[in-house]
């Protein structure tokens, strides 16, 4: 057995009396009001905003976070009530998520990029009885709005109510005490039965996270000291990789969060450089991704960076060795965590964590290899106990039962554990693979790909890519008479569901091989696809009109690689992948200010959307 050695534990969690003589109740999440009452005029947090950053101090953001929670009392939700959050990255988004949680409420994150259908189906799983979100006519707005419109606060308008008369609620008592076992925050993540499953994080285990306050499971070489640190969040705050290992941990040790509102290389790049950022969190995805732009990294000081941290995602040991090159002064630690228990794996103070390794227990973790009888061995499922494991989860029983044994959880990934006692990830036991970050289980695309009225038959699985570690792939039968192409259940999917469930290939086949009765051969499947070559067509004509539209196509046939494509040529049957499709935004962006999701080019990404879209009133879209 491998276990983690506790450090000693600096936090407290006693309840600070406040200026205005209201009362506050004791929890884990209030444990950042040291450095309110210490360095209240310190920047908590630094915002992307209109021409220019916005900074957060401490003692301003444990106010607006107190006015919130008071807003939310005063309209009569009590303990036990969730509230679903669902905004862009900004103060708003913070403010809600800290304010419901003061308050002795539940707060549900919800991804905003979510379609309607997407986030009907998790409203009626999760049981929220209010919500915060962007505002807007469609995606999770529409859902919240439909399903609880007295009480649904609008961050950008739409209302009302409107999020701004949270923020100007009068200041109350808040409930004197919440139990450390209350669930305070709600992540959604993938669910093998087809829908998102809830892990909920209690008062505790905030609390319990000021083990690592001392950053030592951070960094060992040269880190920032608390009052100097600042950290970039790139990753999304609706995970625990954003909210946990970024934010939580940054307000516990009275750093400084610069929070970007969306992931695009080189502004990530120069945020890094600009605001002197010691330590940052990334996605293998977005590591590879930040690797393109060799030029900017060659330009850039990022001397202040210290510690990069890749996770949520296997990474590739060229990956990492070329990340520790373009960076020489950071230490580059490849980590291991899950939504159920973060964090877990890393690497402890003082030692030095082989490059391809995930590192050893975390402090007040336990960790074990086993084979298929559960004996101890150098290569099997990873076992994990703590008590930072989170115990409420929507899940079936059955699934409770297989994963939850003991006190123990099985993780259902395949590790090394080498002669140094370094664990080593291998592989994942079932069908779900990782795209960008996110889980992805073949079955909840195939559900959603068969409700397409021109689908028979559909088998989907994980493809390698180098970018995003693996992509969706769909095999095709087609009803009898049918005419859809495969762009067409592409943008399907893309209309129904989050992006990283979007297949990259789609192929037509005549049937679904199988190994027996009703038994999919997934691995015939994989490499006839892997074999498959996109659909590419070559017509003759070019976007014309202005300098925008001609500059928008001499991007994309640069790219692409196509010397005269029908501008109506979709971009997966031109051949995109996930490396051309990075390639595209980022050109997009320097060249012409048009910020292109990868959703869009999922789409549809021709040479005439991406025209519709600059046309759309894109911000700041202009030829350079």
């Amino acid at each position: 057995m491998i276990t983690g050695t506790p450090p000693a534990c600096t936090g407290t969690s006693r309840a600070w009396s406040i200026t205005r003589g209201v009362r506050l109740q004791t929890n884990g999440v209030l444990l950042f009001r040291d450095h309110v009452e210490a360095t209240p005029d310190r920047a908590a947090f630094v915002f992307d905003g209109d021409g220019a950053d916005r900074v957060v101090t401490y003692a301003q953001f444990d106010a607006d976070v107190h006015r919130v929670a008071s807003g939310l009392v005063a309209r009569g939700f009590a303990a036990g009530d969730r509230v679903l959050i669902s905004a862009r990255p900004g103060p708003a988004l913070l403010q809600a998520i800290y304010g419901t949680v003061r308050a002795g409420l539940t707060a549900v994150l919800c991804d905003p990029g979510l379609p309607t259908p997407a986030a009907e189906a998790i409203l009626a799983d999760a049981g929220c009885v209010a919500a915060v979100v962007d505002g807007g006519d469609g995606g999770v707005t529409a859902a919240a709005v439909r399903r609880m419109p007295a009480h649904t606060f609008t961050v950008d308008g739409g209302g009302p109510p409107h999020f701004a008369e949270l923020l100007d609620a009068p200041v109350t008592d808040l409930p004197s005490e919440v139990p450390d076992r209350f669930p305070a925050v709600a992540f959604l993540t993938s669910g093998s039965t087809g829908r998102p499953k809830m892990i909920f994080k209690t008062h505790e285990h905030f609390r319990l996270l000021t083990r690592y306050r001392s950053g030592g499971y951070t960094a060992s070489a040269g880190a920032a000291t608390e009052a100097e640190g600042r950290y970039l969040v790139a990753t999304s705050l609706f995970h625990t990789s954003g909210l946990n290992a970024g934010v939580m941990l940054g307000l516990l040790r009275g750093w400084t969060g610069v929070i970007a509102d969306s992931f695009h290389p080189a502004k990530i790049l120069v945020k890094l450089a600009l605001h002197r950022c010691a330590t940052v969190v990334f996605t293998p995805s977005q590591a590879a991704a930040l690797l393109r732009e060799r030029d900017l990294l060659r330009a850039l000081d990022l001397s202040a960076l210290r510690s990069i941290r890749v996770g949520s995602g296997p990474s590739t040991p060229g990956m990492l060795r070329r990340l520790q090159e373009a960076v020489p002064t950071a230490e580059i630690l490849n980590i291991y965590a899950l939504t159920e228990c973060a964090p877990c794996l890393g690497q402890p103070p003082g030692e030095k964590q082989p490059p391809d390794s995930c590192g050893r227990p975390w402090a007040g973790v336990e960790a074990r290899v086993l084979d298929e009888s559960g004996e101890p061995t150098t290569e099997g499922e990873l076992w994990i106990r703590s008590d930072l494991i989170s115990e409420g989860t929507i899940l079936d029983e059955a699934t409770m039962r297989e994963r939850y044994v003991d006190g123990w959880l099985r993780t259902r990934d395949i590790f090394r554990v080498d002669a140094g006692g370094w664990l080593h990830f291998v592989g994942r036991m079932d069908d779900m693979f990782v795209c960008g970050g996110e889980n992805v289980f073949p079955g909840d695309v195939e559900k959603l790909l068969a409700t397409h009225p021109d689908v028979g038959d559909v088998c989907v699985t994980g493809l390698p890519d180098e970018i995003l570690g693996a992509v969706p792939a769909a095999a095709v039968v087609l009803r009898p008479g049918a005419t859809t192409r495969p762009a067409d259940l592409v943008r399907y999917v893309r209309d129904n569901a989050p992006v990283h469930l979007v297949p990259q290939r789609v192929v037509v086949v005549p049937r679904i091989p199988t190994l027996g009765p009703g038994k999919v051969d997934r691995r015939r499947v994989r490499a006839d696809l892997m074999d498959a070559s996109p659909a590419v067509a070559a017509p003759a004509s070019t976007a014309a009109g202005d300098p925008l539209h001609e500059r928008i196509a001499e991007i994309w046939r640069e790219v692409m690689q196509i010397d005269d494509p029908d501008p109506g040529l979709s971009f997966l049957d031109a051949g995109g992948t996930s490396a051309l499709a990075l390639a595209l935004t980022t050109r997009l962006s320097s060249g012409v200010d048009l910020t292109v999701e990868l959703g869009d080019l999922l789409g549809d990404g021709s040479i005439d959307d991406l025209v519709r879209l600059a046309g759309q009133g894109r911000p700041d879209t202009r030829v350079h």
